[in-house]
């Protein structure tokens, strides 16, 4: 009887049930393989039956190897099921010891390798650390894999920070979210496969491309899926047979909610005008900062403000005291009447319209365009009858030269001497306190406030109730024109993810794709469910809808398995239908209806102008503000940087372009 270890010589001890000792030809439970197919498959041997019948293993010999042969299956598996960049399903939690007792494990088993004598490893690592150092976010790929390899072998949280210093990987936060797009990855990848199959082919075997709509985080999961799988040798393993294309419902919250963040504010209820005042004087209280909880309450509300606002300007405009009134001067002729109040939309459009002129000026600059702009006054209007004063600060940024009109001045009311259009004019440069912060003007003598307050308003929702016009039409030239000016706020307000779908629809739509697919992304935006002129919706609205109804099916069904999932499945979008027709039959004909009900605004906009009216908020009165909100100002993609917005677009067509390249390149090898 062998009373010793054959790997590390220790001794047996013997105890009531025996020796504490495992045979050669001892099945592990945990790899369902023997001590033996173990040795043979890693260490590269050929065990003799001799030899297994005279070997035994101590316990802890027999761990060491059962570990190594753990983190051997995981790396096995992880390889073979990734197809493309890393796009595999990772466990959090992987069964592998940690690289520091596999190295004992080696050390024990007598397998300490010897290390390479060539010298390029070394130099590629080297390169890649001082990339990284230099440009984190764009060479990264090397500490990438470095911390998915420290993340299945098991390390430990604090290893990660000193990598990371070391410029070998990347911190904690970042591998987990790397871990979760891998993830995130694989399951798009099945889906992916899974609707490729209703994907048509051409008579040369290629898939004829269909366009698969969705909101923004799956057309990026699916842009991803589609780059993991780039390696394929043909266009069907490479996921071509699908377009990522898009819709309007998600982008249409966006815009909302940053017009909520702008406009909003739990501070301003004590100021007459402003949004979280009238959602208290009227009563809205499903209106919340969060648009995301109810965005058709939040979106109505944002457009009745806006349209008494509208209605406060054209009651100043016209010169009348409430809606009831007839303005003085309007036309007995039918004709003239509407010429009268076209000219009237046409000045309060104007009113909300101009503070984009600055944009323009910027993007002349950047063009080396040769028209003349001109910079002077408020206005940014050239009047050659009007007459104009100068501020005698030649560095000036508000005009240097201002038309009296425009500052609600007349000739009488110019002094002899210098003239300052605000105090931060007139202040010495020398006496700002450097340092601190920006300057702060005690009065500005230009801004009113409450008017920019109220302007801002009109901006937010006439351009939320025009893009609601065009989906309900169809309007798909429209709605591309909406993503062209969109581009210019994803960028201002940093949302880099529908700045990148944004550039891709504007590609897909001028030239990157083929015409059939450019006209079925412009005119196939929308779904109509109920029929008729003006009830489209857009397809990502319409998918939540078929959620929501999904979710109220499975909610009271108890144990969710495959069998009921796949069942209630099949009922989504049907289940009206047959609720109707049930009801139609046997209901004594009486369907149950549940239409939305049309709510009348009639009174509470004569409410809001009654009470908004000697506030005379379009009044050009300089220096009021609200008290929540002192400096605002009606300023309309003013942090936009043409240059860098240019230098942004073409550095992501190049990316699109050399994509392309390599998906044929693939496809050609």
């Amino acid at each position: 009887m062998e009373t010793e270890c054959c790997n590390c010589s220790c001794m047996f001890k013997e105890k009531k049930k025996g020796y504490c000792r495992q045979g050669i030809g001892t099945k592990v439970k945990a790899v369902d393989k023997t001590l033996k197919e173990i040795i043979e498959s890693h260490f590269h041997v050929t065990l003799t039956p001799e030899i297994r019948r005279k070997r035994f293993l101590c316990n802890k010999c027999t761990w060491a190897i059962t570990s190594i042969s753990k983190a051997d299956d995981s790396r096995k598996q992880f390889v073979r099921s990734s197809s493309g960049y890393l796009a595999s399903t990772i466990r959090l939690r992987s069964p592998a010891a940690t690289p520091r007792k596999i190295k004992r494990a080696r050390l024990v088993m007598g397998l300490a390798s010897n290390s390479s004598r060539s010298i390029t490893p070394t130099i590629g690592t080297i390169g890649s650390i001082i990339l990284y150092q230099r440009a984190p976010r764009t060479f990264c790929a090397f500490q990438e894999i470095n911390s998915i390899q420290l993340w299945l072998g098991g390390c430990k949280r604090e290893v990660f920070p000193r990598f990371q210093h070391l410029g070998m990987s990347v911190g904690l936060t970042a591998t987990t979210s790397i871990i979760d797009r891998l993830r995130n990855t694989a399951q798009v990848i099945r889906e992916l496969d899974c609707y490729q199959k209703y994907v048509p082919q051409k008579s040369d075997c290629t898939p004829l491309i269909l366009l698969l709509h969705a909101d923004g985080l799956s057309c990026e999961r699916g842009n991803d899926a589609q780059s993991a799988r780039i390696n394929g040798s043909n266009a069907w393993t490479q996921l071509q047979g699908l377009k990522m294309s898009i819709q309007e419902w998600h982008k249409r919250q966006l815009l909302l909610q940053d017009a909520y963040d702008e406009l909003y504010s739990g501070q301003s209820a004590r100021d007459k005008g402003t949004l979280f005042h009238l959602k208290n004087f009227f009563n809205h209280r499903s209106v919340s900062s969060n648009v995301k909880n109810d965005f058709d309450h939040n979106e109505e509300f944002l457009d009745v403000c806006a349209q008494g606002y509208i209605l406060l300007a054209a009651v100043h405009i016209m010169n009348i005291r409430d809606l009831d009134e007839k303005p003085m001067d309007m036309p007995s002729d039918e004709n003239e009447r509407q010429l009268y109040l076209d000219r009237v939309a046409y000045e309060i459009a104007d009113s909300c319209f101009l503070s984009v002129v600055h944009v323009s000026n910027k993007a002349a600059d950047v063009s080396n365009e040769t028209e003349d702009i001109y910079d002077y006054c408020i206005c940014k209007q050239e009047k050659p009858v009007q007459m104009m004063i100068y501020c005698d600060n030649k560095h000036c940024k508000k005009g240097t030269w201002f038309h009296l009109e425009c500052l609600c001045m007349n000739e009488e009311d110019v002094p002899n001497g210098k003239w300052y259009c605000s105090p931060e004019c007139k202040m010495p440069i020398h006496t700002y306190k450097q340092g601190k912060g920006k300057r702060k003007v005690v009065a500005d003598a230009l801004t009113d406030h409450k008017r920019d307050y109220a302007l801002m308003v009109m901006w937010r929702g006439l351009n939320q109730r025009i893009r609601k016009d065009a989906i309900r039409e169809n309007d798909g030239e429209r709605m591309i024109r909406h993503w062209k000016f969109d581009m210019l706020q994803f960028f201002e307000k940093n949302h880099p993810k529908y700045f990148l779908q944004g550039q891709r629809l504007l590609s897909a739509c001028n030239g990157a794709v083929s015409p059939r697919l450019r006209d079925t992304i412009i005119w196939n935006r929308t779904v109509n469910t109920r029929g008729g002129k003006g009830n489209n919706i857009a397809m990502d609205l319409h998918m939540e809808h078929l959620n929501n109804e999904y979710k109220a099916s499975v909610k009271d069904s108890g144990t969710l398995t495959a069998d009921t999932i796949a069942r209630h499945s099949q009922m989504v979008g049907i289940g009206k239908a047959i609720r109707n027709v049930y009801e139609l039959k046997l209901s004594d004909g009486h369907t149950r209806t549940h239409r939305k009900a049309v709510v009348d605004i009639s009174k509470d906009l004569q409410t809001f102008v009654e009470m908004m009216y000697f506030e005379r908020i379009f009044e050009n009165n300089p220096g009021r503000r609200h008290s929540a909100s002192q400096d605002f100002k009606f300023e309309i993609l003013q942090n936009v940087n043409p240059k860098k917005l240019n230098a942004r677009l073409v550095r992501m067509r190049k990316e699109l372009s050399k994509r392309v390249k390599i998906i044929k390149q693939m496809q050609d090898c």
